[in-house]
């Protein structure tokens, strides 16, 4: 019996599009599915042509914006394995927002990290 557990992996990727366009596609890459949400018509513009199972263009309302795209994407019996945490550093509130609705519904949450160059 199919399930997700034994089909294609499914991840979201929320980014803008510095490193974002080189994760999905390494992503790709590896076999995942990847959903991707930018906050603007302009940084989706990055990604087309990379072969994506969503492009979300948008701000999310909070928790509740977050949780209904979750429960959405389970309906659909599809479901994502994890999410990715690649927004700007200073935005602060996605992130937060993020960690409550991931808890909530179970899912890993993967906050990527950007090396910090100290200038003395």
């Amino acid at each position: 019996m199919h399930s997700r557990k034994n089909c294609q992996r499914r991840l979201w990727l929320l980014t803008g599009t510095g490193e974002g366009p080189s994760l999905a596609k390494a992503f790709i890459g590896k076999g995942w599915q990847v959903s991707v949400s930018v906050v603007s018509y302009e940084a989706s513009l990055s990604y087309f042509g990379l072969g994506l199972e969503s492009l979300w263009v948008g701000k999310l309302e909070g928790v509740e914006g977050i949780s209904a795209v979750l429960k959405n994407a389970d309906k659909a019996s599809k479901g994502f394995d994890c999410i990715i945490d690649a927004t700007h550093p200073f935005a602060g509130v996605i992130s937060a927002n993020l960690k409550i609705a991931s808890s909530i519904h179970g899912l890993r949450l993967i906050r990527y990290e950007r090396f910090c160059w100290k200038f003395v």
